[in-house]
């Protein structure tokens, strides 16, 4: 796949001469469905590994708040495209924690990006506290929120949830499973609680050591 980006990448820079709105239309969608497939196998491969116990996991005593801090820094143009408020209230006492800063960023990506997928007014909060020996981090959403129906599958793999007004599935239908993963095989857990028509919030722990 890295050859094929690196050749429409030449394309769409004009590298190998000029296109016409036409091909430039056609390449941009070929480039946008490369990304999903590279999405796909990505999220495969993990989701084989992590089940599998094969993971390598970089484990460091890090900064929780200083990962979703910089984490969340990337999503001011998508809150600012659908106006949509960033409430953030990190607990400035957390010790540091064991913990892979890659893979908890990889958790926090799918976590925020879902809440935008279903949000389209009012709010998105991040929050981190500690609870006796454990750090609890909470995304929380105004949006759509999800069926009691629907709870008990989010973190099955290859399960999706749609909407009467958005019936068409999107993703692999791997993130949440990835997440559940992740953060059991760190020590921790995470859980969905959500309201119907108007909003969800997905937690996780990760233990103090």
């Amino acid at each position: 796949l890295a050859i094929v980006k690196e050749g429409i990448a030449l394309m769409e820079d004009g590298t190998l001469g000029k296109l016409t709105e036409e091909q430039k239309s056609f390449i941009g969608m070929t480039s946008k469905n490369i990304s999903r497939l590279e999405t796909l196998i990505n999220d495969i491969l993990d989701f084989s590994k992590l089940e599998n116990k094969k993971m390598d996991f970089r484990i460091i005593q890090g900064d929780i708040n200083g990962i979703i801090s910089q984490v969340i820094k990337g999503y001011e143009v998508a809150l600012n495209r659908k106006s949509l408020e960033l409430k953030t209230r990190l607990d400035p006492s957390l010790p540091l924690i064991s913990l892979d800063p890659d893979r908890i960023v990889q958790v926090l990506h799918n976590l925020i990006n879902n809440a935008l997928k279903f949000t389209e007014k009012g709010s998105i909060d991040i929050e981190s506290a500690r609870n006796g020996n454990e750090v609890i981090i909470s995304v929380k959403d105004t949006g759509r929120g999800i069926k009691k129906t629907d709870l008990s599958r989010l973190f099955s793999k290859f399960e999706h949830i749609t909407y009467d007004d958005h019936p068409r599935k999107s993703g692999t239908g791997l993130g949440l499973a990835i997440c559940k993963q992740i953060i059991e095989q760190l020590g921790g857990s995470i859980r969905a609680e959500s309201e119907y028509g108007k909003g969800s919030v997905f937690s996780f722990t990760l233990p103090i050591k």
